[in-house]
């Protein structure tokens, strides 16, 4: 039985690229939600997600969904 290796490599997506790179946006991140006095579970409601993916974002774990970005640039940028 044959097997295979796949290696998956993901850019951070465009949207979010404008905030300085992979290490950018998870620093601006945190550092915004800190600015406004504000827990990880409180973005994470008010953004309708868990505070697990908020914890990932911050780490640069993860990046958000696409249905996420323009809330999450506006709250980075201070438009939120």
């Amino acid at each position: 039985m044959p097997f295979c290796a796949v290696t998956l490599h993901a850019a951070i997506p465009p949207p979010l690229a404008s905030l300085g790179g992979p290490e950018g946006f998870p620093a601006r991140l945190c550092a915004r939600r800190l600015e406004l006095g504000m827990t990880q579970r409180d973005l994470a409601a008010q953004l309708g997600v868990s505070q697990h993916g908020v914890s990932y974002w911050e780490r640069g774990v993860k990046f958000p969904l696409g249905r996420l970005h323009g809330k999450l640039l506006a709250f980075v940028q201070g438009n939120a």
